[in-house]
């Protein structure tokens, strides 16, 4: 997106030759898809909730299916929030090893919460 309201694109990177390692300065078809003149871009930080200003040259060390969320420096996209949720606010694992606390949590409020019909 070029100004603040346009709506956000998602876009699949299939230009990393250098994998697992990822600069945008060696990407150019990428590039050009985020729109004209970019010098600097704004990285959502999944550490630290907000937009980190990075350069082109930025190194993403990047895993298989991974998101990375870019956006023109200083621009806010007209559905940003909702593309954000879309992204990081992903389900915890369902399976009881791996969650079993939050299983048992969820099993409690869903006992506490519900009401008796007589």
């Amino acid at each position: 997106m070029n100004t603040d309201g346009d709506r956000a694109k998602i876009k699949c990177i299939q230009e990393c030759g250098d994998w697992p390692n990822f600069q945008l300065s060696t990407a150019p078809e990428t590039l050009k898809a985020l729109g004209d003149n970019i010098t600097e871009l704004d990285l959502w930080s999944t550490a630290y909730n907000c937009w980190v200003e990075i350069d082109l040259d930025y190194m993403h060390v990047l895993a298989t299916d991974q998101h990375i969320l870019l956006q023109r420096h200083g621009v806010t996209g007209a559905d940003e929030a909702e593309q954000l949720a879309q992204f990081t606010d992903q389900p915890s694992p369902q399976h009881i090893c791996y969650n079993l606390p939050v299983e048992h949590a969820a099993v409690r409020a869903t006992l506490r919460d519900r009401q008796l019909v007589f």
